[in-house]
């Protein structure tokens, strides 16, 4: 079947192999399937994703550098590749890439969100600085807007949210940061609201299905029990 098969059936086949942990196979299948799929990034992150579980974290930065020549396109290859040598404690090489990548691939929410996050980490001030630059650089991206609600203080996240509304006000990802916000409130009803809204407009959010499984029963865990209960940012 891969003889004649798709990049996406090539892929299946390396993740049976890595599955089985036939390493040598899985190795020698993704060689084979970039030789004819050049511009599949999957295949690309995969045999990144291969040399850093090796621990040949050399052959993986220079797998992804190919990768990107590649693939310029890509967004997740771009945050795959800021992502690993972030992992290796290279911040400074981590926002160049994503700062490369923002040009290859201007006013992408998700490349400008994964840049605000990791200067955060490091001066949070400076991360707000970055998000006011994203935002006006996406003025409609709910999940910039989304992340805007859920970091700032308290006393400001109300007329954050108010803002996020006028911008996005059918963003299903705005909704589940207002829902958020409501739940560490405790006000259950208007939270239970708002799930309900993030989910009819964007399915997928279903895997917030922690959050949905506690409104629904009326069971809504304190604040500070919201890390066992899986949150995601």
């Amino acid at each position: 079947a891969r003889v004649c098969g798709t990049s996406r059936v090539w892929m299946k086949s390396c993740l049976l192999e890595r599955t089985l942990k036939n390493d040598e196979a899985e190795y020698e299948l993704l060689q084979e399937a970039l030789s004819l799929f050049k511009s599949a990034p999957k295949l690309w992150m995969m045999l990144a994703q291969f040399y850093a579980h090796h621990k040949d974290y050399e052959k993986a930065h220079e797998t992804y550098k190919k990768a990107v020549r590649n693939c310029p396109h890509s967004v997740p290859l771009w945050l795959s590749f800021a992502d690993s040598e972030e992992r290796q404690g290279t911040l400074s090489k981590s926002r160049s890439t994503l700062e490369v990548a923002r040009l290859r691939i201007p006013k992408s929410p998700a490349l400008w969100l994964a840049a605000i996050k990791l200067e955060a980490k490091k001066n949070k001030i400076e991360g707000e600085k970055l998000l006011a630059k994203a935002l006006q650089d996406c003025p409609e991206a709910g999940v910039l807007w989304a992340y805007a609600i859920e970091t700032a203080s308290a006393p400001k996240q109300k007329s954050k949210a108010y803002d996020a509304l006028k911008k996005c006000s059918e963003d299903a990802h705005v909704f589940l940061a207002v829902a958020k916000g409501f739940w560490s409130d405790r006000r259950t009803e208007k939270a239970r609201n708002w799930f309900e809204r993030a989910v009819n407009a964007n399915p997928d959010l279903a895997t917030h299905g922690t959050y949905v499984l506690q409104i629904s029963t009326n069971n809504i865990p304190l604040p500070e029990k919201q890390k066992e209960l899986g949150k995601t940012s």
